[in-house]
């Protein structure tokens, strides 16, 4: 776990193109933007969340609220602020934009079941686990 701490920036920047690639394809019936500008989209959105976040996650353990709870509550915000970004800009009707969305978690989800399992299929192969007692 150490080794992902050291590079949990890296991975969180990661998120950025495929959280873009999985939007480009959750939302294929609208053609209006090219993967670059989801990608755009994807950056501004998380950057902008980002900058709100941290001032609310500060002010919030300031105040000694449960770090932990306003920061699950802080991305079911991210998700719908994403959400309303996406709509308003395919300006499309809330059933599309509720499709787009619930394909964009399926598509993330079976995403990270193949991460994981590929994932634990490497410490596997690497002896990771024999260090586990």
């Amino acid at each position: 776990m150490d080794w992902f701490f050291d590079y949990q920036t890296f991975f969180f920047f990661l998120n950025i193109p495929i959280s873009a690639f999985i939007a480009k394809i959750s939302f294929f019936r609208q053609k209006k933007f090219n993967y670059v500008e989801h990608l755009v989209i994807m950056a501004y959105v998380v950057g902008q969340f980002t900058i709100t976040s941290t001032l609310l996650i500060i002010l919030s353990s300031a105040l000694g609220l449960n770090f932990y709870l306003i920061g699950n509550l802080l991305n079911i915000l991210l998700i719908i602020y994403t959400t309303i970004t996406y709509k308003k800009l395919f300006a499309i009707n809330m059933k599309e934009t509720m499709i787009g969305t619930l394909l964009f978690f399926l598509i993330l989800t079976i995403t990270f079941i193949a991460g994981s399992v590929l994932w634990a299929f490497y410490l596997y192969q690497s002896g990771a686990f024999e260090n586990l007692n």
